[in-house]
């Protein structure tokens, strides 16, 4: 057997959500240092956001803070006119089958 037949164990959801939640942090904390300033900290800061929110979700939890980043308060402050971007319904088919999972309706 090669190293290349061994498969890898599954990654553990709540490594990997503290992993991007860590990042997301830290591009949130250099787009706010750059004052809206830097296109490049603004897109990095997107991109952990958009990461964290296509991960399984690891507990209720993290299910409640993306279901806050898209109809919260949160969620408000970031959409102009209080309404919700079509964009942005694209993430409830993924909190839907966190939530599934989650109260055991998938594995």
């Amino acid at each position: 057997m090669n190293a290349s037949t061994i498969a890898k164990p599954p990654a553990d959801p709540l490594d990997t959500w503290q992993r991007l939640m860590a990042a997301y942090d830290a591009a949130r904390e250099a787009a706010d240092a750059a004052l809206g300033e830097s296109d490049a900290a603004n897109s990095a800061e997107f991109h952990a956001w958009e990461a964290l929110m296509r991960t399984d979700a690891p507990d209720l939890a993290a299910v409640q803070w993306k279901l806050d980043e898209l109809f919260g308060d949160v969620g408000r402050e970031r959409i102009e006119g209080g309404f919700v971007d079509g964009w942005l319904l694209g993430f409830t088919d993924v909190i839907l089958a966190d939530v599934e999972r989650l109260i055991g309706g998938a594995a």
